[in-house]
């Protein structure tokens, strides 16, 4: 098969044998080569049906990407056709079942990855904010409390907002960025992560 015009003719399909040069002999029952030219092939949808064998798989090869393997059953009818069909169904399935494999293990890489990040950041938020309410309260005991409270509260953070990312890919949403979450107050989170909570017992129920 040849995606480009290799001879200079409008002759689909050319056949060569073995040949003598000197006596023009030729070698029966010998080796064969075949060529076709599929950039000759302008056939329709409308005509394939009363197409020639050679012109359907000519067909089939430049076209079945555009169809769904119903619609090439239905087109091209034929054993050969329908084994060829099947085994263009089963690569397509493995094909997609590799790519949604790839996008869950990314997806999940992702998520852990945030989770991490997220918790760093809450601890490190955490730690500014019982700083600042132990510096307020002015005693030494005030400041490490105050920090651990801090500590606390930042993980909690952490943990609700890398929740709805969790929840976000699990229900096919758009995941939020971490700029966004660290935006909101912790009250603003829990209520994210609750209605996200209930949107998937929702989609179990």
């Amino acid at each position: 098969m040849l995606t480009r015009n290799w001879w200079d003719d409008d002759q689909l399909h050319h056949q060569f044998r073995l040949v003598d040069r000197e006596s023009g002999r030729l070698l029966e029952e010998s080796i064969e080569i075949h060529t076709v030219e599929l950039a000759k092939y302008n056939g329709s949808i409308s005509d394939v049906r009363s197409a020639s064998v050679l012109e359907q798989w000519a067909y089939w090869i430049k076209n079945s990407s555009e169809h769904t393997v119903e619609e090439l059953q239905e087109l091209l009818p034929g054993l050969e056709f329908l084994r060829a069909t099947g085994e263009l169904n089963a690569i397509r399935e493995i094909t997609e079942e590799k790519q949604m494999y790839d996008a869950r293990e990314k997806a999940s890489l992702d998520i852990q990855s945030n989770l991490i990040d997220a918790r760093q950041e809450g601890r490190q938020e955490g730690r500014q904010e019982g700083r600042q309410e132990g510096l307020q309260e002015g005693l030494q005991e005030g400041r490490q409390e105050g920090i651990e409270i801090g500590e606390q509260r930042g993980d909690q953070r952490g943990k609700l907002k890398a929740s709805i990312q969790i929840y976000e890919g699990l229900l096919g949403d758009l995941v939020t960025s971490e700029n966004i979450l660290s935006s909101q107050s912790t009250e603003e989170l829990e209520s994210i992560v609750a209605n996200l909570q209930k949107r998937l017992r929702d989609r179990t129920s």
